[in-house]
């Protein structure tokens, strides 16, 4: 049996989840399960879609194809590969497929049996470049095996990405971008980055991940991806402290400009509270001048009526005066005889002068 896996989802919408030996998937740990969905398509070839960390920013969708005889070069074209060589649990059959083991992982007859790793009692595994064989009894054991393997691959890529995309950001200085990849990453490595995710009790496919770990070079890669996180750590906190002191600045810039602000329309208010004061004293001092006009006007009218009624009262005092004057003057004749030529004498010597003074005081 030959197992090739591949980037990308099948072209199957909907698919019944995974089992292997009508058995579910159950030899991971519970927290990579938790973000895991595996899948099949029974019919030929049999067709996995593989999840892989399906919270995080980071997740991956692999297919894997399983195939009774192995494709050519040109027909595989995939990321990883592994083969199914049924010993019978016998370690002497390993040598019979010595040569198609070789021709499978290095394309020539290079590769030899002192490569095989032993995983249990007469059970083989060999890494080789981006694929595996496995040598054992059980088809569906070397399907758990492809399962590793495709969780190794999985792991490979993310990470890869991972450093790849923190490279082009730091170089590209693209800052906001920096701290958000920074916080996915740390979050993809601290709940889905797990050195051992095989279960302990699982004792060969515990040995057996161990093995396609180490080939795959993931601790080495998660330790790279560890140092590199570190690195942008450094440069974030010099970003924050940069960012945090240019953010002072411009805060004491605004302050410094809040200030000047507040001075001039503080010197504004001022001078407007004085030019307002200023037409009020005007306004006051223009109220003065009329009330004292209105004043003087007042008083001159109640002088010129005055002086009206003081000549109206001489008049009245002239006549009032030549009236006593006239009677008088009646008494004085009524006790001597009198003549016409005393009237006439009387009248020039009292009335006519009397005459010419009210005359004279109108």
């Amino acid at each position: 049996m030959y197992a090739y896996i591949y980037s990308g989802e099948t072209s199957f919408e909907t698919l019944p989840s995974l089992t292997i030996d009508k058995k579910s998937i159950n030899f991971f740990i519970k927290p990579l399960m938790a973000g895991s969905q595996f899948q099949q398509q029974i019919q030929g070839p049999e067709t996995w879609q593989l999840t892989f960390f399906k919270q995080t920013k980071f997740s991956i969708t692999l297919t894997v194809r399983l195939y009774e005889k192995p494709l050519s070069s040109d027909e595989s074209n995939c990321i990883a590969k592994a083969a199914w060589f049924n010993n019978e649990f016998q370690t002497a059959n390993n040598e019979q497929f010595s040569q198609a083991m070789s021709q499978f992982l290095r394309g020539s007859g290079a590769l030899s049996l002192d490569q095989l790793m032993p995983t249990t009692q007469a059970r083989y595994l060999v890494n080789d470049r981006s694929g595996l064989a496995y040598f054992s009894a059980s088809a569906d054991q070397f399907r758990r095996v492809v399962l590793c393997q495709a969780l190794a691959v999985a792991y490979s890529q993310v990470m890869s990405q991972c450093m790849e995309q923190l490279s082009t950001t730091l170089k590209g200085k693209k800052y906001s971008e920096i701290l958000t990849l920074y916080e996915q990453i740390l979050f993809f490595n601290a709940s889905d980055y797990f050195s051992l995710p095989v279960k302990l009790e699982r004792h060969e496919l515990f040995t057996v991940w161990k093995l396609v770990r180490d080939h795959w070079h993931l601790n080495e890669l998660n330790r790279e991806l560890t140092g590199q996180l570190s690195s942008v750590a450094t440069f974030l906190q010099g970003y924050r402290d940069r960012v945090e002191m240019k953010s002072r600045q411009e805060e004491r810039q605004r302050q410094y400009q809040r200030e000047k602000n507040q001075e001039r329309r503080d010197k504004q208010a001022t001078e407007a509270r004085g030019e307002e004061r200023e037409r009020r004293r005007k306004r006051e001092r223009d109220e003065e001048r009329i009330r004292q006009q209105r004043e003087e006007e007042q008083r001159e009218a109640e002088k010129t009526i005055a002086e009206r009624e003081a000549k109206r009262d001489r008049k009245i005092n002239y006549a009032i005066g030549f009236a006593s004057l006239l009677l008088t003057f009646l008494s004085i004749v009524s006790l001597v005889e009198l003549t016409p030529e005393h009237f006439s004498q009387a009248y020039k010597n009292w009335v006519t002068p009397v005459i010419e003074n009210i005359s004279d005081t109108e």
